[in-house]
């Protein structure tokens, strides 16, 4: 299993740091924990594009946690 925080932020914007989320890796599937600002970017830098992903969990709906899960909804219906 391979943990990668992909996301700590805050809801304060922040040059340095991208919205909460964490990818999951285990058995050949990638989980996503939680959808924040920047998450997309996050993704590719970590070498997960968003059509690799497996699942989604959204932990809970403060704006922080979602705000990106339109983004990763559309980015994978574009190309897939």
């Amino acid at each position: 299993m391979k943990v990668t925080l992909t996301g700590t932020g805050s809801p304060i914007p922040d040059p340095h740091r991208a919205g909460p989320s964490t990818l999951v890796q285990c058995s050949g599937q990638n989980i996503l924990i939680d959808c924040g600002r920047g998450v997309a970017m996050r993704l590719a830098a970590a070498g997960v594009p968003v059509p690799f992903l497996s699942a989604i969990l959204v932990t809970h709906l403060h704006s922080d946690h979602i705000t990106d899960l339109n983004d990763i909804v559309t980015t994978r219906w574009i190309l897939t």
